[in-house]
């Protein structure tokens, strides 16, 4: 499977920045990646933190590893922290 990276980055109330990559199926669009960027923040978010999703940005398109095709056929997206 080849898959979309998009280069996403979040900041925290106190205004530290989080930065990580959203994985989708190649040919989704920047909506979809911003959709499961905030599903992925809303489940930081329960462990009481305040996040804002600050951009997300197309970036390149490259093979899935296994672990990765696992999660998109089970969420529909894959993220990796950086």
């Amino acid at each position: 499977m080849k898959i979309d990276v998009y280069d996403t980055y979040a900041t925290y109330a106190d205004g530290q920045s989080l930065h990580f990559d959203v994985f989708l199926q190649s040919g989704s669009d920047a909506s979809t990646a911003e959709q499961a960027a905030k599903q992925w923040l809303e489940a930081l978010r329960e462990g009481g933190e305040s996040i804002q999703l600050s951009s997300t940005r197309f970036c390149h398109s490259e093979p899935a590893s296994p672990e990765v095709i696992d999660s998109i056929k089970a969420k529909g997206f894959a993220v990796l922290r950086l």
